[in-house]
């Protein structure tokens, strides 16, 4: 709607007309809306605000519990995991070490592990009694290395015992693999020597041949 009206001015056989030099403003009503209505559109954001505020509470108390939940189990695997520690050093400590030059079974490496962790605790404390600052920290780091030639002495060792039994296994496979077939009769047992087998005793004996020459 126009603000100001339209003045016109002389007779209407005038060919003009004299419009207002004011500003005009049009103004477009809206929809109608009661003052509650207009209430709850200022109170949306407000309630958008307060909702996406305890969303995120809510979420933080969620990531908090999962990350307590984490750290209990955590806590509880890293104390059974130094019982079990415990218990093994105790175990080595416990065992009796005998010296053993060529070790074969299960036991005689625990034992060397055994004599091993002994000596080094030895060596430690020999070394935090003796030293402190900077020769300490070298006495520490030459200790370190000797330990280091040492387990790789026992794993060497460890390694060709491994090594040895898979031969033996192999060599066993492969005598049990040469023994002629057995056919059984009504008069008794008739071994049925096949191609495969005469080929594999003849390559066992190749094989001892060049083991022992």
């Amino acid at each position: 709607m126009v603000d100001e009206t339209v003045q016109t001015n002389g007779s209407a056989t005038d060919n003009y007309i004299f419009m207002s030099e004011a500003t005009d403003a049009i103004i477009i009503p809206r929809k109608y809306q009661s003052y509650a209505q207009k209430k709850r559109e200022e109170n949306k954001l407000n309630k958008i605000i307060l909702i996406q505020r305890n969303f995120r509470k809510y979420l933080l108390r969620q990531f908090i519990r999962r990350c307590a939940a984490e750290y209990r189990r955590i806590r509880c695997s890293q104390e059974e995991w130094e019982v079990r520690a415990k218990d093994a050093t105790k175990k080595r400590k416990d065992c009796i070490v005998r010296p053993n030059e060529f070790p074969c079974s299960k036991e005689d490496f625990e034992s060397l592990y055994a004599e091993v962790q002994k000596w080094k605790d030895a060596e430690m404390k020999r070394i935090c009694q003796s030293y402190s600052d900077g020769p300490k920290i070298v006495e520490v780091s030459l200790l370190l290395d000797k330990e280091i030639g040492k387990l790789n002495d026992i794993e060497r060792k460890k390694n060709a015992v491994l090594n040895a039994l898979q031969d033996y296994r192999q060599e066993k496979l492969l005598t049990e693999m040469g023994e002629p077939v057995k056919w059984v009769g009504y008069k008794g047992e008739y071994p049925l020597h096949s191609l495969t087998n005469m080929r594999l005793r003849h390559n066992m004996v190749i094989c001892v041949f060049c083991v022992i020459f």
